[in-house]
């Protein structure tokens, strides 16, 4: 059974619970999405990886090293963010089931 979304109406409470009520109907979307996101920034990290064991492994200057380093801490980060994201999303999709 689809679930039916309340119109949008005045909605008064801190910033967040505007925001959670506003976008309520675009979780679906992102939850479909960011699976895809997700999979797509795993590669990536392990692409950074992969290349800093093979610079390493070349005898690449220490500001290299600490370049691809950056690279994979910025990378984890965005990982985790957008697994938060996600996280949020199905939350507000079926959080409010009793």
């Amino acid at each position: 059974m689809k679930r039916q979304h309340e119109p949008i109406r005045e909605v008064e409470g801190t910033r967040a619970e505007r925001v959670l009520v506003l976008s309520h109907g675009a979780a679906e979307v992102t939850a479909g999405v960011m699976p895809t996101v997700l999979a797509i920034l795993d590669a990536n990290g392990v692409e950074v990886l992969a290349t800093a064991d093979e610079a390493v492994a070349a005898g690449a200057p220490k500001a290299m090293e600490w370049m691809l380093a950056f690279g994979l801490i910025v990378t984890l980060a965005w990982v985790y963010l957008e697994a938060l994201k996600l996280a949020f999303r199905l939350a507000a999709m079926f959080g409010d089931r009793k």
